[in-house]
C-alpha cells in the first residue's frame, strides 16, 4: 500500500502561535494606523525568549503566514475583548470616583455651602410633604370606599352562588320530568 504523499517538510510547524497573534491583534486594534507587520515585529521584540524559531526573520515569516489566513477573524475578536474591557470596572476606577466624591464633599462641607445645602434640603422636603398630603387624603378616600365595594362584592357573589343553585334546582327538575308523549299513554 503506498500512499501519494507530497516530498520534503509537511505545511506547517506544528507550534501553536495563537497567543502571539491574539497580542498582535490587540496591538493593532489600539493602534489602528499600524501595519501587521509593524506589529509583529513588536511583539517579537516584547516577547523575546518566549517564541521557539530559529531566528527573528523565521518567526516573522511564520506569524505572516498565519497571520494571511486568521487575521480577519483575529481582529475581530480583538474588536470584542476590547469592547469587554471597556465595560469592565476595575478597581482603579472605583478607587478614582471614591477620591472625587470625597473631594466634593469636602469642598460642599465649608460653611456657606452647608447653608445652602440645608435650605436645598428644606425646600425638597417642603416639596415632598405637599405632593404625599393629598396622597394621604386620596389614600384615606379610597379606604372609605374600599369598604363599602366589597360589601358590594360579597353581595354579588353570594347571589351568584344563589343563581347557580337555582340553575342547577331547575335542571335536576328537568331531568326528573318525564316526556310529554310518555305521559298521553298512560
Amino acid at each position: 500500500m503506498t500512499t501519494n504523499r507530497k516530498r520534503g517538510r509537511p505545511p506547517g510547524s506544528g507550534i501553536d502561535d495563537s497567543r502571539f497573534l491574539a497580542e498582535i491583534a490587540d496591538h493593532m486594534h489600539a493602534n489602528p494606523s499600524m501595519k501587521a507587520r509593524a506589529a509583529m515585529n513588536y511583539i517579537i521584540r516584547k516577547r523575546k525568549g518566549d517564541w521557539r524559531a530559529h531566528s527573528e526573520a523565521a518567526m516573522l515569516r511564520r506569524l505572516q503566514d498565519k497571520w494571511t489566513k486568521q487575521g480577519v477573524a483575529l481582529l475581530a475578536d480583538a474588536q470584542r475583548r476590547a469592547e469587554i474591557q471597556q465595560r469592565r470596572v476595575s478597581l482603579s476606577d472605583i478607587v478614582e470616583i471614591g477620591i472625587r466624591v470625597n473631594a466634593a464633599v469636602q469642598a460642599l462641607r465649608t460653611p456657606v455651602h452647608m447653608e445652602r445645602v440645608m435650605r436645598v434640603a428644606n425646600a425638597v422636603n417642603a416639596a415632598i410633604d405637599q405632593i404625599t398630603k393629598p396622597m394621604s387624603e386620596v389614600q384615606k378616600m379610597m379606604n372609605r370606599i374600599s369598604d363599602p365595594l366589597a360589601n358590594v362584592h360579597r353581595a354579588l357573589a353570594v347571589q351568584n352562588e344563589a343563581f347557580q343553585n337555582i340553575e342547577r334546582f331547575k335542571k335536576s327538575i328537568e331531568l326528573t320530568r318525564l316526556p310529554r308523549d310518555k305521559l298521553s299513554g298512560l
